[in-house]
């Protein structure tokens, strides 16, 4: 009995990527082949979703399964972020300058952070705050847990090496309206 040869050649030019494949087993190199392009559609979504948000939460191995198993789920997602500026409280008795947040600007910069979100449409939220405590974090994050309560809401923080400012950024998925007509 006469056994059939399989051969492969292959050849893929990506953006980034230039790949020639030759093998003597197309079944085994269309395996490998699958598993590059996998990897490749991995890191074009991080760079997609690299230009909108900081460095800290993409560098997070659990944020970034979130955002592949939400990402599966629905196809639609929007980011936001917003800068809220610490109070600076100097203790002259004490000699030491401590940052807090000052309420009201927690509020606007929260009303901000969701004005250009379909706030009815979102179904999960990753609320990364990067800040100078976990307390103040666990604030904003209830603040806007208080707003979406229709939404999961998965926290994320990170210490902040700037006391001037407290960061806020959300990833918002869900069953959003296209923002842009299409021609």
């Amino acid at each position: 009995m006469r056994q059939k040869k399989s051969y492969l050649r292959l050849s893929i030019k990506m953006e980034r990527l230039k790949l020639e494949l030759y093998g003597n087993n197309a079944e085994l190199c269309l395996k490998e082949v699958s598993k590059v392009l996998d990897k490749m559609i991995n890191f074009q979504r991080y760079d997609e979703y690299n230009l909108d948000l900081t460095d800290e939460l993409l560098a997070n191995n659990d944020v970034t399964k979130m955002i592949n198993e939400f990402s599966q789920i629905y196809e639609e997602y929007r980011t936001n972020r917003v800068a809220i500026e610490n109070k600076k409280i100097i203790e002259l008795d004490k000699g030491r300058v401590e940052s807090t947040l000052d309420a009201n600007e927690v509020t606007k910069s929260i009303t901000k952070l969701l004005f250009p979100i379909q706030r009815e449409r979102v179904k999960r939220i990753i609320v990364h705050v990067k800040g100078t405590t976990k307390e103040e974090a666990k604030k904003i994050t209830e603040l806007v847990a208080q707003e979406m309560q229709h939404a999961d809401i998965y926290p994320v923080f990170t210490k902040s090496n700037v006391p001037s400012h407290t960061i806020v950024e959300g990833i918002f998925f869900g069953d959003f309206m296209p923002e842009f007509e299409e021609d």
